[in-house]
């Protein structure tokens, strides 16, 4: 097994969470966002490359108001680069928040000032990212089934094993060539769906068996793992 311990560090969550990006800052583009107001996480962020959905805090619901203007729908297609921020602190405690270092469709580098207490405020820099081409939409009848990654962690479920377990056995195989495929979360749509055509073919069928032999115990004895 290679040594990126990536998969096994993510938190498991419904959302895009500070401890995720431990690991780095990353770049998404958003695809859609969901208004569902109420007091706590009143907006749902979804983004590209098989993240979970981000709930933004106020602070970074401000940042991106004050740089894109506040009607959400005008925000879809766009980039932000995210990262976790330790000093972030709940109910007195540090633990850690996400926050934006970079966002598109900004023509120059800004610097919003925004309370942090009652008595402190922080600045924050957004930096300029370079907007990308989006990818193209998903055909239509891929689109009325499940996501990719929805579909790969079906699959792994079938067999009893994560989308991060699968994408760690992946790793070792003369497939990968030795390159580092990096967390689950990360991964692009097309190489979820490489992820799931070798689950689903003579990559699965050989991981099956090569867990069924070292299932099996190898000193003679029928007693089963408890």
């Amino acid at each position: 097994m290679g040594d990126d311990i990536s998969p096994f560090i993510l938190a498991k969550s419904d959302q895009l969470n500070a401890d995720d990006l431990v690991g780095g800052p990353i770049t998404v583009r958003i695809t859609n966002v969901r208004v569902t107001g109420g007091d706590q996480q009143p907006v749902t962020v979804e983004l590209d490359g098989g993240h979970k959905p981000w709930k933004p805090c106020k602070t970074t619901m401000r940042v991106l108001a004050a740089l894109w203007g506040p009607r959400a729908g005008e925000w879809v297609g766009r980039m932000v680069r995210l990262y976790r921020e330790p000093t972030v602190r709940y109910g007195g405690v540090e633990v850690g928040g996400i926050r934006i270092s970079g966002m598109s469709h900004i023509d120059k580098p800004k610097v919003i000032t925004l309370s942090s207490s009652k008595k402190t405020k922080t600045e924050h820099r957004i930096d300029v990212l370079r907007d990308v081409p989006a990818s193209p939409p998903m055909p239509a009848a891929q689109a009325s089934d499940r996501s990719a990654l929805a579909r790969l962690s079906a699959d792994c479920e079938q067999i009893g094993i994560s989308a991060s377990q699968w994408a760690a056995w992946l790793q070792t195989q003369p497939e990968v060539g030795g390159k580092a495929l990096g967390p689950v979360s990360g991964w692009s749509d097309k190489m979820i769906e490489w992820a799931g055509r070798q689950l689903r073919g003579e990559a699965g069928a050989r991981f099956v068996c090569e867990r069924d032999a070292q299932a099996m115990p190898d000193d003679g004895s029928d007693d089963l793992p408890e």
